[in-house]
């Protein structure tokens, strides 16, 4: 039985905490292996650039978006039939002392 409540942590029992519905490292070179859409500006792209694990990751450059147009999402609709573990890693470059993350 998994639980949660917000003054603890999930557990996960140890035999789906280790089986995995799906996992894309974007290693098909692009988005084709799993269902990703994109709203706002379309500058996604997925290549060799700073990949976590394996050899592409997905990214964006701030730069790539015009100001006009403000903000690019990059989603993936995940339907679970029990509550599992989602995890993604992220690289967020920052200029000191200008830039802040939030």
């Amino acid at each position: 039985v998994t639980t949660y409540t917000p003054t603890n942590n999930p557990t996960i029992p140890p035999s789906k905490a280790s089986t995995p519905s799906f996992f894309d490292g974007f290693e098909s070179g692009d988005f084709s292996a799993e269902n990703w859409s994109v709203t706002g500006v379309d500058a996604w792209v997925v290549d060799d650039t700073r990949p976590f694990e394996g050899s592409y990751s997905a990214h964006i450059k701030t730069a790539d978006i015009p100001e006009s147009q403000l903000y690019s999402e990059l989603s993936l609709p995940v339907s679970l039939e029990a509550p599992g573990f989602i995890q993604f890693y992220f690289f967020a470059p920052i200029s000191q002392p200008f830039e802040t993350l939030e």
